[in-house]
C-alpha cells in the first residue's frame, strides 16, 4: 500500500503524470485535478460503482476499452494514470475540445452526455463535478506560479500545509457554498474545500503556525463558527 502525505499528495506521482500528459497532449494540471477529485491521490481507492485507483477507472467496461484486462492493474499508479489520461484525450477529441463536456462525460459516461446538449440536459452531478475540477485547476496553476516565484509569500493549497477541518459535507455543492460564503465574509482567511474521500467534501482552514491558527479560529468565531 502506498501512503501519500499532504492534502494533494507529495510529488510521488509527478513523473507518471508528466509522462502521460506528454503522451496524450494534455496539461499535467488537468490530470492532477482529476486525480484530486476522483481519489484524493489514494491509489487504493475503490468506489461503490466499481471504479478503481487514482483516476477511478470503471471495471470492466471502461478498463477493457482502454486496454486493461486485469483488475489488479488499476491499482498500479502508472497504469492507472496512463489509462485515465488516454480516456481524457479520447473524450476531449469526442467533444471537440470542450473541457466542460469532457469532464461531465468522464464523470457520467459519454453515453449520457450529448455532444451539443442543452444546459438543462447535463446531469446536475456532472455540472458540479466539472465545476470542482475547474476550481482545483485554478489552484494548481496558482501553485505553479507560486513555486516559480522566489518572492511568493503565500503557500499554494497544492503544497502540503497544516490545516484544520471546519465542516465536512456529503454533497459538493454544500462545501462549495460554505467556501464561497466564507471567502466573501472573510477574504483574508486561508481556506479551501476539497474531496477527502468518496462522498465526503471538507472545508478546511490552512495555517502556517500556532499564531496563525489562533488568529484564524478567532475570525471563524466572529462568523459564528467554532472549531476545535
Amino acid at each position: 500500500q502506498i501512503t501519500v502525505k499532504g492534502l494533494y499528495g507529495d510529488k510521488i506521482f509527478d513523473s507518471y503524470i508528466q509522462k502521460s500528459a506528454a503522451k496524450y497532449n494534455l496539461p499535467a494540471a488537468l490530470i492532477k485535478a482529476v486525480i484530486k477529485q476522483e481519489s484524493n491521490f489514494n491509489p487504493n481507492a475503490k468506489s461503490n460503482r466499481n471504479c478503481h485507483g487514482l483516476m477511478q477507472i470503471q471495471w470492466p467496461e471502461t478498463a477493457k476499452h482502454l486496454g486493461i484486462y486485469r483488475l489488479s492493474a488499476l491499482y498500479e499508479p502508472c497504469t492507472n494514470i496512463r489509462a485515465g489520461a488516454k480516456y481524457l484525450r479520447e473524450l476531449l477529441d469526442r467533444y471537440d475540445g470542450n473541457l466542460h463536456l469532457t469532464l461531465a462525460a468522464y464523470n457520467y459516461g459519454p453515453n449520457r452526455i450529448d455532444k451539443t446538449p442543452m444546459a438543462d440536459q447535463i446531469p446536475e452531478g456532472a455540472k458540479w463535478y466539472s465545476g470542482y475540477i475547474y476550481h482545483h485547476l485554478e489552484k494548481i496553476m496558482q501553485g505553479a506560479v507560486a513555486n516559480q516565484s522566489a518572492t511568493a509569500n503565500r503557500q499554494s493549497p497544492y503544497i502540503s500545509q497544516k490545516h484544520i477541518p471546519i465542516v465536512t459535507f456529503t454533497r459538493p455543492y454544500r462545501a462549495a457554498g460554505l467556501y464561497d460564503h466564507l471567502r466573501k465574509r472573510a477574504p483574508d482567511l486561508n481556506i479551501e474545500w476539497y474531496r477527502t474521500g468518496l462522498g465526503r467534501y471538507q472545508v478546511v482552514m490552512h495555517y502556517a503556525d500556532k499564531q496563525a491558527l489562533q488568529q484564524g479560529k478567532k475570525k471563524l468565531r466572529r462568523l459564528g463558527i467554532s472549531v476545535k
